[in-house]
Parts: C-alpha cells; structure tokens; sequence
C-alpha cells in the first residue's frame, strides 16, 4: 500500500487528475455492474422459486400415474408438453435412485443467462417415486429487461454518487497541497513570516511548496536584517552616540506627548529641566576631547542613577542635559534638580591620577504655569538656567517671568539680525589708518553699521548688537557678508587696502579661509590688500585654533592683525605664537596717556616687543594734539582715531584719503568731518 501511494505522489498532477477520474468512472461502472448482476440473480432465483411452487401441484399430478407405473413414454410426453410452456427450457426426470428416466428440451436450447432451475420431489403417501427439474426462463424476457432497465436507471444516482464521494476523497488529497499552499499564502501576506508549507508530495504542487518554503526562509531572513537595521537606525536616531541617552530629537517627541497629557489634565503638573555643564569647554580646550568625551560618560551614568523612572533623562547636545518628569508643586521640581546637582558634585573622574569634578547650571520651568506647548516651556527653562549661570553657576533656579524680558529682549534681536541680512540693512564705514612717518594712509578698517528696518536714520553700532550676535551664532553669517562686501568694493578702489574684524565663533567654526579665498577669486582681488583683524581674547581663548587660522589666511596672502591688544590675557610671548603683522594697542592704554607714566610705558613696551617681531603697532583712540604728538615718540608706527578721521561712507572716506594727501602738517590740523548718528 505504502508502494503505490508513494507512486502515486510521484505521478505529475495531470495525470493524477486524469488517473483519479478514470478510476472514479470505473468505480461507478462496477458498482452499477455488481448491483444489476445481483438484481438480475436475485429476480432470476424468486420468479423460479415461485412459479416452481405454483406449478408443484400440476406437476404432481401429471407425473405421479406414469412413474408409478413406470410408464417412461407418458412421462417423456407429458415432459415435451411441458417445454417451451410458461418459459420453461428443459425439463429431466429422475427416478427415486436418481436416475435420469427422461430429459426434454426446447429445440433453441437452454438460456443459461436468464435461465433457473427447480427441483421439484413427486411423492405419495409419504412415499417417494421420483422427482422432476425444471430448467425455464424467469418471466417473459421483456417484462424481465424492463425491470432491469428501471433498476439500472434507478442505480444510477447511487452510482454517481458513490463516484462524486471517491473522487471528492481523492481529490482532496490531490488538492491537500495547494489548500496547504494558498493558507500559508494568505498568512505569509498577512505578515507571518515563520509560516511554512507542509506538502509531502514529490510533485509539481510539492516543487512549488519546497520553492515556497525556500522563498518564505529568505525572505524572513531578509526582513529580520531589515528589522535589525530600523532597530539600529531608530537606536541612531533617538539615541545619543556617546552616552546612550535619548537625543534632542527624541526629547522634543516625548515633551510633546507629556504636554498633550498635560493639556487633557490639568492637575497633572510636568517639570522641564536644562542642565548645562559649568566651565566644561576649558576640560576640553585643557585636556582634549577624548577626557571630555569620558567626562560626560561618567556624568551621564550618574545622573541617571538620580533621575525617577517616569521620568526622561536626555542629551540634547554638547554639554547639555534636559529632564522631564512629572511633579506635584513647584517645590519638587527644585528638589529634584539640587539632586541631580548634588550628584554632579560627587561624580570624579579620575585622569592620569587627577582627580575632577565639574558642577552645572540647572533652570526649571513648570507645565502648564510657565508654558502650554513645548517652544514657551522651553524657552522658560532656558532663560532660567542662564539665570543659575549668572547668579553664579552650580546652582538650580526656577523660572521667574520676569527674567524673560531680557530673553525676549535677545530673542528681538536675534530675529532683527536675521532681517538685517535678509534686507541688506548693514551698512559698511571706513576709518583710516595712518602712518606716522610720512602722514599717509597704510590702510583703512571697514566698521559695522546697522540701519533700523523701520526708522531708517536710526543706525545702531556694533556695541549695540555684536554681542547679541555672537551669542546667538549669526556672527559667523556677519562676518562673511562683511567680507563679500568689502572685497566687491575693492574692485573700484585697485589702491585700497582694508582691515575686516573676524570674530571668535567664526575663527572656531572654521572654514573662513575656504570662503575667503573663493571670494578673492571670484572678485579677482590680491589677497594682499586684506589685513583680519582677530582680537588679542579671541584669539588666546583657543590658542590652538587661532594659530591655525592665522596659518591657513597667511598662506592665502592676507595679513593678520591682533586687536585690543592688552585688553585681556595680554603676553608677549604670544606674539611669537601669531606671527601677527599688525598688533592694535587697546584704546584703554591710549587715552590719556600724556597723563599716565605707567600707560606710556605699556605702550613702548608693546611697539618695541612687536618691532622685535618684525611687526608694526597701531595706537587707536587717538582723539587729541597731544596724544598725536605722544605717540610717535613712543615707537608706534601708525595711528587711528577721531584726531585723525571719522568713520564714514568709502566715497567720503576716499575724499578725506586725497585731501590728507595734499596737506603736510597733518598731525596738527584735525580735518572736520561730520560726526555720525549713533
């Protein structure tokens, strides 16, 4: 049996088909077959039976006086009138011993199809003489072949039936496969991967579930390493490289939520937490990214230890930390962030045997008293944690409202700095600045001015807005297009050189030397007539930083001058370091130095140090006859202030350049320039 299923399997599906329904054709045939055999056997048997019992009496009668005396032709004659009556074929007679005495029979002979034969014994008085057999037809062949005809029709049903039943077993073990098939179909479409298809058979329907299984196998695979890379990429993108906190990104999502929560529950109160690291830029510039990178690894690690587990601990960038956690008043919000203080404190690092710590600035800001969407809220807890930097750092404040109008302050300005460059409202001055020798101009330094957007003789300097925007980074944005501009003019004054003042952020952010060299192309300006003035803070605040900018502009062919020299870290030795071509003297040793010794020698001190540097000074704020007079004296070699000029557009500066030319006591005669709006 196992033989031919395992045939069976093998066969093609075609011809199982073909096969399955033959047989069932068979099948049904057959069973017609047996059911009319037996029927016609069965009709066959009872018409004999009944028609031998209804002849049983006339038979007796006619054969029991001639056996009994043993009258054999009368026998044979009532035996020949017996054949061919009601169907009867043949007819044999047999003596008590069983003998054969007389056998007659129709001359067409016996129909053994449709024929019966019955015995029937002739006796009397208990006395048996012998016994008679007849062989005839069951009824008249015509009303015989109708029956079979009604029972055969009647067969049918049954018969296709039985066939319908066979073939519907069959075919279900032949179509088993691709039931099995379409399921695991349908549940690898609906998303289950680890479905397979369980088909035994070695035929097409068991290639193609093989195949399938195959397919199911690679493309589970394939999807588990696409699902291992989103559960990266979504890692990636929610978490912080460093230190595995969640990032800014994610924060800002869950702060939405919580707020949503918050909007739909007002008694649930929500507490958002900036924490700022103090002085962490000096570990960096001190002992390298690399003890800065572990610095905040270890803080992070701490802080999370104190961080509740509701709560989100995050960080949002550099040495920024941000928290959200549900409170109960204001006061738990502060409790909370001296916590995290606290274990800021107590968090070491330990480095090449140094031990170090670092404290932080915290600003707390409430949901919903301080804000209703996440901008305000964390606008708020900003302008606190500035507020915990100012009133000293290590220390956590709450947000006040009324420290947010300084922050709305910036903010204006910020937004007003943005339009400056939108709309072109910067404007450029020029102030001389002049050798000391012969009364020329060496150079003149280009002077930021703001224009008001919506009072246009209102012009602001830069001590109004520079440090807003150094705060805010547009600086750096300020500073290229001071650049741009002053390069495009250069192209109409071929005898003009100038001074461009570049800030700190733009010095760290790099890349100034790329953007200016493409700007000098563009414009096909010498490089020469372009002296960066860095200030003498700037530049020392990242020592590192400022030599290799001062290195790349140097290559390019600009000069470098060092700005307010004296104004912060100043030393000597730095000047070595730069390489400067121009050291500015702060205007703070220059004013009225004819009344301070200590001054006069502070600044010869400087000229003979940068003299030595093989470098030139410049005194600024020179307002007055005797500070022009002094000067000179003390070994500066070039000047720049109000005794001498004014700030003021390049075609009236140009004007006081030739003017100046045609004078000769210069120092003596200050010229009248009009005095700007401020």
């Amino acid at each position: 049996m196992r033989f031919v299923v395992a045939w069976f399997d093998r066969l093609p599906f075609r011809l199982k088909l073909v096969f399955l329904a033959g047989a069932s054709t068979v099948l049904a045939l057959s069973f017609m077959a047996l059911v009319t055999g037996i029927l016609v056997w069965w009709t066959s048997a009872e018409s004999a039976r009944f028609q031998g019992v209804a002849m049983r009496p006339l038979l007796a009668a006619a054969f029991t006086g001639p056996m009994i005396e043993r009258d054999y032709a009368s026998v044979e004659e009532v035996a020949r009138t017996l054949v061919s009556r009601d169907g009867i074929q043949e007819v044999t007679i047999r003596s008590p011993d069983g003998k054969v005495l007389a056998q007659v029979r129709t001359p067409e002979g016996v129909d053994d199809l449709l024929a019966s034969t019955q015995t029937i014994v002739l006796q009397e008085n208990g006395l048996r003489f012998g016994e008679v057999s007849l062989h005839f037809v069951a009824g008249p062949a015509r009303t015989l072949l109708m029956a079979l005809f009604w029972v055969v029709l009647a067969c049918v049903p049954v018969a296709i039936a039985l066939a319908f039943w066979v073939f519907k077993g069959w075919a279900a073990r032949l179509t088993g496969g691709l039931e099995q098939l379409a399921h695991t179909t349908r549940a690898l479409a609906g998303g289950d991967l680890s479905v397979r298809a369980h088909v035994l058979t070695r035929d097409e329907v068991g290639a193609l579930a093989a195949d399938f299984n195959r397919m199911a196998g690679d493309l589970q695979q394939q999807f588990e390493a696409i699902r291992q890379a989103e559960n990266a990429q979504r890692q990636l993108a929610e978490r912080d490289p460093l230190t595995g906190l969640f990032n800014r990104r994610a924060f800002e999502v869950e702060l939405d939520r919580r707020l949503q929560q918050t909007a739909a529950h007002p008694s649930q109160w929500l507490a958002l937490m900036y924490l700022d690291l103090d002085e962490f830029k000096e570990l960096n510039d001190n002992l390298g990214h690399a003890a800065g990178d572990a610095m905040l690894i270890c803080v992070a690690s701490a802080l999370r230890q104190q961080v509740p587990k509701e709560a989100l601990f995050a960080r949002l960038g550099g040495d920024e930390f941000g928290f959200i956690a549900w409170i109960e008043n204001e006061q738990a919000a502060l409790m909370l962030a001296e916590q995290v203080l606290q274990a800021l404190r107590q968090t070491t690092l330990t480095l090449g045997g140094t031990s170090l710590r670092l404290t932080g600035s915290v600003g707390v800001a409430v949901a919903p008293m301080h804000g209703h969407n996440a901008s305000d809220l964390a606008s708020a807890a900003d302008t606190a944690m500035y507020r915990a930097k100012a009133a000293g750092r290590n220390a956590a404040r709450l947000y006040q409202p009324a420290t947010h109008e300084e922050g709305l302050a910036k903010l204006d300005w910020n937004q007003r700095l943005y339009r400056a460059l939108e709309l072109n409202l910067f404007e450029l001055r020029f102030q001389g600045i002049w050798r000391t020798q012969d009364g020329s101009l060496s150079h003149a330094e280009a002077l930021l001015r703001l224009r008001d957007e919506n009072n246009p003789d209102l012009i602001f300097t830069p001590i109004q807005f520079i440090a807003h925007a150094e705060r805010s980074g547009i600086i750096r944005e300020i500073d290229r297009w001071v650049f741009r501009s002053v390069v495009g003019l250069l192209v109409h004054q071929p005898t003009l050189c100038v001074a461009v003042n570049v800030s700190a952020s733009t010095i760290k952010a790099g890349g100034f030397a790329a953007f200016a060299a493409e700007i000098l192309r563009s414009f096909e300006v010498s490089p020469h007539r372009i002296v960066i003035e860095i200030t003498e803070t700037s530049a020392l605040g990242d020592l590192t930083e400022a030599r290799l900018f001062v290195a790349d502009l140097r290559a390019l062919g600009c000069k470098i001058a060092l700005d307010d020299f004296g104004s912060g870290y100043a030393s000597f030795a730095y000047l070595k370091q730069l390489q400067a071509d121009l050291v500015k003297i702060d205007g703070q040793f220059v004013q009225d130095i004819d009344q301070h010794a200590e001054n006069r020698i502070i600044v010869r001190a400087i000229a003979e140090a940068v003299q030595l540097s093989a470098g030139e000074t410049v005194a600024e704020f020179v307002e007055d006859e005797v500070s022009a007079r002094l000067i000179p004296s003390l070994g500066v070699s070039l000047v720049q202030g109000y005794w001498f000029d004014r700030p003021a557009p390049l075609a009236q500066f140009m004007s006081t350049v030739a003017r100046r030319a045609q004078e000769d006591a210069y120092l003596l005669r200050p010229v009248s320039c009009p005095v700007e709006s401020v």
